[in-house]
């Protein structure tokens, strides 16, 4: 042989250090799917597809609204706790804004940057008045209108046609150069053609008749935005776009002209900018100083910005509520996962891990509840939209769990076994010729 004494020692202690380690390098604690052509591939797919190392609803998928994919079975090694699920969305879905005028860095794309947003209502609260997560003190105190209403994004609140929602020390909330005014919808009255306001702060004057300040409203059918003083100043959606559905509304001036987005797209209309300041900040009927044009249905996540937000930004936040994607998880006993069945944090098959509880703006990450030890893990991911041409995208999924214990990897039995070979032999084969002694050189 051609190895130095030196050498052979340094083979030696590898060997050893192979043979009593392997087993421990090969189950890690984390599992991650990532590649079409590896994890993901092995999972199962339906109405979605991966492409270009993502998950997304393939066309199918697309008309229909909805698909899911079930990931492979995952093997620990022996019977461990499962303890979390994290993973990499391109954008934030189901989501809520960020609080206190925050700016997101973690996704790929659609970081939200709150700076200027002068009023953020979640209106998430189940009772009581509504906080202002913008920091700003902007209160919501409701005028009959319920709390605890089912949201776009988790709860919303909901008029019945005679109540609203008015906010304190709403000053501020007056435009003054560039603006936005934001809030997801909902219908229930079953007439859309009738006139109902959504968010503003808009008064009505008798003498003459005439509507002061800025708001976002429905009539016709058509939804609108308005500003105005002694003369007004309208935008008008594309299309008669009401119906049952949620949809995302968004008044925005720039450079005094008014434009009004819907559901994420820039409608063709514009105006010029005609305002003077009046009234309260209202949610839930047209004129703060009068008792008609009330909305039926419900409204969530209401924003108001002293800037005016780019087409991107404002698309970036319709996908975050008509993007949606959750999991539900499954531990099993046998590598088939036999019997076992998919279920949410509250271990049924109605909840769903997804970002609606996150209040951070990390990346989601949820610790695993209601989930047995077992050695066989598997995920399903839910993919659902609101709009025929977008999708929410996958880019990674992460198991965490317990350190199994140690034990021969069943996947690897070949590897293995010639590891253990080959440190035999070599320990046998060279251990007389070259002992382990400090004199050698």
């Amino acid at each position: 042989m051609f190895f130095t004494k030196k050498a052979h020692t340094l083979l030696r202690i590898l060997s050893i250090g192979i043979l009593l380690t392997y087993p421990v390098l090969v189950y890690a604690t984390t599992v991650t799917d990532s590649s079409c052509t590896g994890e993901f591939g092995s999972g199962t797919n339906s109405d979605t597809q991966c492409t270009s190392e993502q998950v997304e609803l393939d066309s199918t998928g697309l008309t229909n609204g909805s698909g899911n994919f079930t990931s492979r079975i995952i093997d620990a090694g022996s019977s461990v706790t499962w303890s979390s699920l994290a993973w990499t969305p391109n954008y934030p879905y189901l989501k809520n804004l960020p609080n206190s005028a925050g700016a997101e860095s973690a996704y790929t794309n659609g970081n939200a940057n709150m700076s200027n947003n002068l009023l953020l209502w979640h209106l998430d609260e189940a009772s009581g008045n509504f906080t202002d997560s913008s920091g700003n003190s902007h209160t919501g105190t409701a005028t009959g209108a319920t709390a605890g209403g089912t949201g776009i994004l988790n709860n919303a609140v909901t008029f019945d046609g005679n109540d609203y929602v008015t906010a304190s020390n709403d000053s501020d909330l007056a435009r003054v150069g560039d603006f936005t005014v934001s809030a997801w919808i909902k219908d229930t009255s079953g007439n859309y053609t009738i006139t109902a306001g959504i968010a503003g702060k808009i008064q009505l004057l008798s003498s003459p008749s005439r509507y002061y300040g800025y708001s976002l409203s429905k009539s016709g059918g058509w939804l609108q935005f308005y500003t105005g003083n002694s003369t007004g100043a309208f935008v008008v959606s594309d299309a008669q776009s009401l119906d049952a559905n949620w949809h995302f509304v968004v008044g925005v001036i720039s450079s005094g002209t008014n434009y009004l987005y819907v559901d994420g797209v820039l409608q063709s209309g514009s105006a010029s900018t005609i305002y003077t300041d009046q009234g309260s900040f209202t949610i839930g009927k047209n004129f703060s100083n009068t008792n008609n044009f009330y909305w039926i249905g419900n409204i969530d996540e209401v924003s108001v910005w002293n800037r005016a937000l780019s087409g991107t930004e404002i698309l970036n936040m319709y996908k975050r509520g008509a993007l949606r994607l959750k999991y539900q998880v499954r531990s099993c006993d046998d590598n088939a996962c036999s019997g076992e069945t998919f279920a949410g944090p509250d271990g049924t098959g109605s909840s769903y891990y997804s970002e609606l509880t996150t209040s951070t703006d990390a990346l989601p990450s949820k610790t695993l509840t209601n989930v047995s030890d077992n050695e066989y893990f598997q995920y399903k991911a839910f993919f659902e939209t609101s709009s025929t041409t977008l999708t929410p995208e996958l880019l990674d999924v992460t198991i965490t769990h317990s350190a199994p214990t140690l034990g021969v990897p069943e996947f690897s039995d070949a590897l293995y076994i010639v590891t253990i070979l080959f440190g035999l032999y070599y320990l046998i084969r060279f251990s007389s010729q070259f002992p382990i002694h400090p004199s050698n050189t």
